[in-house]
């Protein structure tokens, strides 16, 4: 963990470097947050999304679901090319014999 980090909550929080040490890992380092959680500051209500955040975040999970179906026919699709390639080397074979 790094020292400065743990300076600056000790300095800023007002605790010793346990505490500190507690604090930033309950924040993941963030040391803003850890001062915070030692004074019990209330965490910012979570933002309400607007029109604009809510439709790409359709869009994303839209595309992503294309995406997946597209690398599922791919797989499909390969699969049935070489299922034709294998039906045909033994045509080929059964023909030479």
């Amino acid at each position: 963990m790094d020292k400065n980090k743990i300076l600056k909550v000790m300095d800023l929080g007002c605790c010793d470097e346990n505490e500190a040490i507690e604090l930033l890992k309950k924040s993941n380092n963030d040391i803003i947050e850890a001062v915070a959680l030692k004074f019990n500051v209330p965490q910012p209500k979570k933002k309400v999304q607007d029109s604009t955040q809510t439709f790409f975040s359709k869009v994303r999970k839209d595309m992503a679901e294309v995406e997946r179906l597209c690398t599922k026919r791919l797989a499909i699709s390969s699969q049935d090319e070489l299922l034709e390639y294998s039906e045909k080397q033994d045509h080929l074979s059964k023909t030479s014999q």
